[in-house]
């Protein structure tokens, strides 16, 4: 076909073609180029442009209905007006394209490259765009109603006030995509990706199909969500700007990298909501609550926000908001304690329940803030800004109100001002009659002439506060800091002022009959002229004070301190206190003070380096942080006297009663204890290094953290005392407290030094203890049953009554050990040495003694039976009548401790007996059973052992000159260094036999059998 000088064929080149207005319906020209061509106002409906190259073509007007352009290049070509309806565009590349008042109703664009493209106000009804990428297109006002937008790439799209009902956008990439004003009706957007979609304004109905996250997104953004509860929601990757979201609960809700510019979220609970990298700029938050919120660096968030946030969520430490804005600020229930808020905006803020404990509010602005249920307890309101509409507690209104202007003369009676903050407060001559002051700070406050009569003044921070003149009859005063106050004249009779800290304050002239001043301090104040008759003075602290003409008639001054305090002779003190008081105020001097009555004395601070205190009574006396520094102070009574921080550094304390006393901290260094008792004494913390506390009963005695290294505790009975990890002490030491405190499993005791130690009814079964020292220790009663004691020392150990059963001592030394009533029953004591051992009264059944050593053992009434003793030496062993021993043992014992010489024992079975150097001279021993019995060194002349059986025996170093051995059997018997001169061994059997430096001299060997096996003839 040819259309004037061109050739219309397929694959024909068209490029920059004039084919304006020309008729080419249904015409083939598949693959042409066609760069550039002209087809305005074309008519090429049904025609085949597949695969075509149009880049730059110029369609304006052209008829391409139900035209194939699948696959065309089209980039930049010029579509305006162009009719598209039913056209195939599959694939096709549309980049640049201008398609302006075109129409696509129906067309098949499936694949195709719309990138960027402008597509607004088209009318694609019902056009097939799968797969499609439009990213970046403008499709505002764009008419796709029905169209198939199935897995379209939509991203960052503009369908702003586009018609999409009844499209199909199943599975389409919408991010970023701005969907604003859109009509969706009907819509399918199942499993669509939404990310930061913009829905505002947005239509939907009942049929349209949308995931319940972006539904949930369009209904925010369209209608807002005022009041509505939206705990735990997600709203990630949401496009939230400007939603009306004020007074909802956002608790938990994920809005990680959502979009929430220039919303509106006043008295919004976002707490524990996540908000990572989410744009909060311009949001408003005004009464917001960001506390536990979870943001990141990402937040973008306005500095006042953010600093909110910080605050509400990690507490004030280390925020300066000193003067800052925290106006409409939500810090309910915060922990603020102790915050500076100093001149900060707080208008509007909602501080209700929070923590604005010590916190400094001084000339902040509080007018219209909320602090309903705060708490105000030193808080700091001097100046601050309230006004009618401020919520606060009457009582911290009244406190503002004092603390900003003062109340002098004012009647406060029965008014609670408990833990207020009133520094530098005028109350001069106020009526504050049963006042509650307790725990307030009334430092620098001029409470003079005050009338405060049963004022609760407990814990009060008075320092330097002036009640001079004031009426304060029956007050309580009880553990307050009113250290330098003036209380000049004041009336302070039958007041409460227990433990309540005066130091350095002026109390001249004041009255404080009857006055309770249990562990008050008064050190270094004024108390001239003062009256202290019937008060009750025990515990307190009058060191350096002034109590000159001072009368303390009928007042109790148990273990009241006066040391260096200044007297006058008007001072007037009962004759009991007096020589603890004198003692206090003006020192020992070079006076003899041993004896001395001091009970309940107050003696603190005081400097008794190197007195004579010996036999002196200080029981339940306080002496802490005395120096007693070499003093001699053994055989005293210090029985529940306090002694902290005390100097007995080289003290003699020997034999000194100080059960239950205190001496925490003290230093003990060098100090001389042995034998003192310290029962329930607390040592926490004091310097033992060196000190000797032999035989001292440290029964239950704190020594956490006690410095023992160098100490010498032989003989210390520390059962119950408290050590801690901070203990220093020898490890010697150490291992016994485990023994004594039953920890001894977990330690090991294997050759440790337990010698001088008393372990005296310890628990100590099944412990191991091999190769320990326990030389003379004292161990009565203790149960070692099952304890393995195998090469230990007990040399002279004091073993008496002990429960020994089952144990293994074998190889242990027990010589001169004490084992009276001792249980040894089937004890393992093989090789072991108890020679000069008492064992009276033990009991030692099925006990195995093998090669023991019982020389000169004290056995009187002990119980052996089934004893093994094979081989144990019994030599001078002491038995009696109530010894109960097998007959073949006794008999054996007989032999070695008196011998045998001359005896019948022909036949007797002595197998396996020690009898080591006895007497068997002459001895009839025919036919006797000695087989691996120990005779070395044995005295046998002339012996009869014809016959008898010494298979194993030991001869070593016998005398046997003369003796006969005929037809004996002496088979691995050992004969070195034996006598055998003129000895008769005819038919002896000496197989294995040890004759090495024997002496052989005329014996006779006549069929004997010998040691190599050869018979001698």
């Amino acid at each position: 076909m040819r259309v004037g000088r061109y050739r219309i064929v397929p694959g024909t080149d068209l490029s920059r073609a004039n084919l304006e207005g020309a008729q080419l319906r249904s015409v083939d020209i598949r693959g042409a180029q066609m760069r550039g061509i002209n087809l305005r106002g074309a008519k090429l409906s049904g025609a085949n442009l597949a695969g075509c190259n149009m880049l730059g073509a110029k369609l304006s007007g052209a008829d391409l209905t139900g035209a194939d352009l699948s696959g065309c290049q089209l980039m930049n070509a010029d579509l305006r007006g162009a009719r598209l309806e039913w056209a195939d565009l599959t694939g096709a590349k549309l980049r640049g394209v201008t398609l302006t008042m075109a129409t696509l109703a129906i067309a098949t664009l499936r694949d195709a490259d719309v990138f960027e493209a402008d597509l607004s106000e088209l009318n694609m009804q019902g056009a097939d765009l799968t797969n499609a990428n439009m990213e970046g297109a403008n499709l505002a006002r764009t008419n796709l109603g029905g169209a198939n937008m199935t897995r379209t790439n939509l991203r960052g799209a503009n369908l702003q006030d586009a018609d999409l009902t009844g499209t199909k956008l199943n599975l389409a990439m919408l991010n970023h995509a701005n969907l604003s004003g859109a009509n969706i009706n009907g819509a399918s957007l199942r499993m669509a990706e939404m990310d930061f979609v913009r829905l505002h304004g947005a239509q939907l109905n009942g049929d349209t199909v949308l995931d319940t996250k972006w539904k949930l997104a369009w209904r925010l953004v369209t209608d807002g969500a005022e009041g509505l509860n939206l705990t735990g929601v997600d709203l990630s990757n949401a496009d939230l700007s400007g939603a009306m979201l004020h007074d909802a609960t956002l608790r938990d809700a994920d809005f990680s990298n959502s979009i929430l510019c220039d919303a509106d979220m006043r008295g919004t609970d976002f707490r524990g909501a996540c908000l990572f990298d989410t744009d909060l700029t311009g949001a408003r938050l005004n009464l917001s609550a960001l506390a536990g919120a979870r943001i990141n660096a990402g937040t973008k968030l306005d500095p006042k926000w953010r600093t909110v946030w910080k605050i509400s969520t990690e507490g004030i430490g280390g925020i300066s908001a000193r003067g800052i804005d925290l106006s409409q600020a939500s810090l309910r229930g915060v922990d603020l304690a102790a915050a500076d808020f100093i001149a900060t905006d707080l208008r509007e803020a909602d501080l209700s329940e929070a923590n604005l404990r010590g916190a400094a509010l001084m000339k902040s602005n509080l007018e219209g803030a909320n602090l309903a249920d705060a708490e105000l307890d030193g808080a700091l309101l001097h100046w601050a800004k309230l006004d009618k509409y401020t919520r606060i507690h009457p009582k911290w209104r009244k406190v503002w109100q004092l603390a900003s202007f003062g109340g002098s003369e004012a009647d406060l009676r029965d008014i609670d001002l408990s833990n207020a903050y009133l520094f530098v407060c005028n109350l001069r001559k106020a009526q504050l009659q049963r006042a509650n002051f307790s725990g307030a700070n009334l430092k620098g406050a001029d409470l003079s002439r005050a009338q405060m009569e049963e004022a609760n003044l407990a814990g009060v921070l008075g320092a330097n506060a002036n009640f001079s003149h004031a009426a304060l009859g029956f007050a309580n005063f009880s553990g307050a800091d009113l250290s330098a106050a003036n209380f000049s004249n004041a009336v302070l009779v039958m007041a409460i002022l227990t433990n309540a800290n005066f130091s350095g304050a002026n109390l001249s002239g004041a009255q404080l009959n009857q006055a309770n001043l249990v562990g008050a301090d008064f050190s270094g104040a004024n108390l001239s002229g003062a009256v202290f008759n019937g008060a009750n003075l025990t515990d307190a602290s009058l060191m350096q004070a002034n109590v000159s003409d001072a009368a303390f008639g009928g007042a109790n001054l148990i273990r009241c301190s006066m040391t260096e305090a200044t007297s006058s002779k008007g001072t007037q003190f009962d004759r009991r206190w007096k020589p603890g008081l004198e003692l206090a105020i003006h020192g020992p001097g070079p006076r003899d003070l041993r004896g001395s009555k001091l009970l309940l004395a107050g003696l603190r601070n005081i400097n008794l380096a190197g007195a004579r205190l010996s036999k002196s009574d200080f029981h339940e006396s306080d002496l802490s942080g005395a120096n007693l520094e070499d003093a001699q102070v053994d055989g005293c009574g210090i029985n529940k006297a306090r002694l902290r921080g005390a100097n007995l550094r080289n003290a003699n304390l020997e034999g000194t009663l100080l059960k239950g006393t205190d001496l925490t901290g003290a230093n003990l260094s060098g100090a001389n204890l042995a034998g003192a008792f310290l029962t329930d004494a607390n040592l926490s913390g004091a310097d033992l290094r060196r000190a000797d506390l032999r035989r001292a009963n440290l029964r239950r005695a704190n020594l956490t953290g006690a410095n023992l290294l160098g100490a010498n505790l032989h003989g210390t009975e520390v059962f119950g005392a408290q050590l801690s990890a901070s203990t220093q002490i020898e490890p010697k030491w150490s291992a016994i407290w485990s023994v004594q405190q039953g920890t001894g499993a977990d330690t090991d005791l294997k050759g440790k030094d337990f010698s001088d130690t008393n372990l005296a009814r310890l628990q100590m079964q099944r412990l191991n203890f091999s190769g320990t020292n326990f030389a003379n220790a004292k161990m009565s009663g203790c149960n070692l049953s099952n304890a393995v004691l195998a090469g230990a020392q007990l040399q002279a150990a004091q073993l008496a009554g002990a429960d020994l059963r089952d144990a293994d001592l074998s190889g242990a030394d027990l010589m001169g050990a004490q084992l009276t009533k001792a249980q040894l029953d089937r004890c393992r004591l093989e090789g072991a040495d108890l020679s000069d051992a008492i064992l009276s009264g033990a009991s030692l059944i099925k006990a195995d003694l093998s090669g023991a050593q019982l020389l000169r053992a004290d056995l009187s009434g002990a119980i052996l039976l089934q004893a093994q003793l094979a081989r144990a030496g019994l030599q001078g062993a002491i038995l009696d009548v109530n010894t109960q021993l097998d007959p073949k043992w006794r008999l054996v014992w007989e032999l070695a401790t008196n011998g045998g010489a001359w005896r019948n024992l022909a036949g007797k079975d002595l197998s396996l007996a020690g009898l080591r150097r006895a007497n068997f001279t002459g001895a009839k021993l025919a036919q006797a059973n000695l087989m691996q019995a120990d005779l070395s060194e044995a005295q046998a002349m002339k012996a009869d052992f014809s016959g008898a059986n010494l298979n194993g025996a030991n001869l070593q170093g016998a005398t046997l000159t003369a003796a006969k051995f005929s037809n004996a059997d002496l088979q691995g018997a050992n004969l070195e260094n034996a006598d055998l001169s003129g000895a008769v061994m005819h038919g002896a059997n000496l197989f294995g036999a040890r004759l090495e430096n024997a002496v052989l001299l005329e014996t006779n060997f006549s069929g004997a059998i010998m040691p190599d096996g050869s018979r001698e003839d």
